[in-house]
């Protein structure tokens, strides 16, 4: 009985972890393909611009953001 709540203790942590890495690697890809985005744009000035709108984004200000959305439901 010990080692079954051990046991789903610790997959319950390991869950936990997954998500919390996935998720912020998404975040990543997404801003990895705005920015490839970016790079399509021919004028230099449209694709700076672009670039430095996808450069503030953060992961931490987007989870922010999303928790408030959640919350506030």
């Amino acid at each position: 009985m010990r080692k079954r709540l051990l046991a789903i203790l610790f997959g319950g942590c390991v869950c936990c972890n997954l998500y919390g890495c996935t998720s912020r690697n998404w975040f990543e890809g997404i801003k990895g393909m705005q920015k490839q985005d970016c790079y399509k744009l021919e004028s230099s000035s449209a694709r700076q611009s672009c670039l430095g709108s996808v450069e503030e984004q953060n992961y931490d200000r987007y989870q922010a953001d999303r928790e408030t959305i959640i919350r506030d439901r």
